[in-house]
């Protein structure tokens, strides 16, 4: 069958840098999306003030979407730090994964317009909601049924992964119903998702850290 088929390490690598490439152009992308409005042939500092104070729901929807974006970024490095060879279903969730990451700039734009809004909202979570349970999912392939994972990649570390992984995709379909109450506080609790993981990975197993240069804290391989 094709999905047994497996890669060398080098396509492993190859497929690395390409992912690489399409999340910094996703990030790119939003940072495009960022224009200051029109001001009038002969503006004053005020104005220009006024205009650039106007951006802030865009200034703020960027922000969390460079925050989130950033969390699947560094969730796929670490699937890729372990990560030995891929099969064909693991190249379709990788494909997948990143076709929703550059589609994020999209539901980025209608929050910055419309973040008031419920609606908005919840376009929004439910969007980055499906990405992140895709990102999870690509570790736990990998883990689970591929066997496309390192040795070293032991039952503790497989499990602490796969629970880090399930948090942002629980926070960010989990936040949704606040949004009746208030939208504003739905994405506030995204926004604390960064340093959420961040006190989460103290809590690493021995060799469950993924650290540069491409191989876990305390691996040998």
């Amino acid at each position: 069958m094709a999905s047994e088929l497996v890669r060398p390490a080098i396509e492993v690598e190859r497929l690395g840098f390409f992912s690489d490439a399409v999340f910094a152009i996703a990030l790119t992308i939003l940072a495009l999306g960022l224009r200051l409005p029109a001001l009038p042939s002969i503006g004053t500092s005020q104005q220009l003030v006024d205009a650039i104070v106007a951006m802030w729901p865009q200034l703020y929807s960027f922000t969390l979407s460079f925050v989130v974006i950033t969390l699947f970024w560094l969730g796929h490095y670490r699937t890729f730090t372990f990560l030995r060879r891929v099969d064909a279903a693991f190249l379709f969730l990788n494909l997948l994964l990143l076709f929703l990451v550059v589609l994020l700039p999209f539901p980025t734009s209608v929050l910055g317009e419309h973040g008031d809004l419920v609606a908005a909202t919840v376009f929004y979570g439910s969007l980055t909601g499906i990405t992140a349970l895709v990102s999870a999912s690509l570790f736990g392939y990998a883990w689970r049924y591929g066997r496309l994972l390192g040795p070293q990649v032991t039952p503790a570390i497989g499990r602490f992964v796969t629970r880090r992984s399930l948090l942002v995709p629980i926070v960010l379909i989990g936040a949704i119903p606040l949004a009746v109450l208030s939208p504003f506080l739905t994405q506030l609790v995204w926004l604390c998702l960064l340093p959420g993981q961040f006190l989460f990975y103290r809590g690493a197993p021995p060799g469950g850290r993924a650290e540069p240069g491409g191989h876990p804290a305390g691996s040998s391989v």
